[in-house]
C-alpha cells in the first residue's frame, strides 16, 4: 500500500524547472558584436567598425606577402563567410568567388584559409548576456595589377 501511495504521489507534487533563457533568444541580431581585444576599449558603433578592419588589414597583410603574377589585371570583390564561434574560435565557411578567379589565383582559398587561421582569438558576440556563436560575410576586393 505505501508504495502505490510513493508512486501516486509524484503526480501532486509540482517542481520548478529553470527556465533555458537561451531557447527564448532571438539570434537574428546581437547586443554586442564580436571584438578584438586591441578593439575593446571604444564604444560599440566603433568596436565593429574596428573589429572589421582589423579582420580586412590581417587578410590584406597575408595576401600582400603572396607574389602573385598575373596576364591581366583582376579587379574583383569576393566575399568570405566565416564563423565566430562563442568559444572565439574563427573559422572559415567558404569563399564566393567568380570561376575566373580560381583560374588565374589558384592558391587565393589557401591563402585566405592561413589569414582567417591566423587570427587571435576573439572575444564572441553577447546575446543577453550569453555568449552566441555568429556567422559573417565580409567582401574583399581583390585588385592585382598585371606585370
Amino acid at each position: 500500500m505505501l508504495i502505490l501511495f510513493y508512486f501516486g504521489a509524484c503526480d501532486y507534487f509540482s517542481f520548478n524547472k529553470k527556465e533555458d533563457l537561451r531557447a527564448n533568444l532571438d539570434f537574428t541580431s546581437v547586443d554586442a558584436y564580436p571584438t578584438f581585444v586591441s578593439c575593446e576599449n571604444l564604444d560599440e558603433s566603433e568596436k565593429t567598425a574596428c573589429f572589421k578592419q582589423e579582420i580586412r588589414k590581417r587578410i590584406a597583410s597575408t595576401l600582400a606577402e603572396a607574389d602573385f603574377t598575373v596576364q591581366d589585371e583582376i579587379d574583383e570583390t569576393i566575399v568570405i563567410h566565416f564563423t565566430i564561434y562563442k568559444t572565439g574560435e574563427i573559422k572559415l565557411k567558404s569563399i564566393q568567388s567568380s570561376p575566373e578567379i580560381h583560374d588565374i589565383l589558384p592558391s587565393l582559398d589557401s591563402l585566405l584559409k592561413v589569414s582567417i587561421k591566423k587570427l587571435p582569438k576573439i572575444k564572441p558576440a553577447i546575446k543577453k548576456g550569453f555568449s552566441v556563436t555568429t556567422q559573417y560575410k565580409l567582401p574583399v576586393k581583390i585588385s592585382v595589377k598585371s606585370q
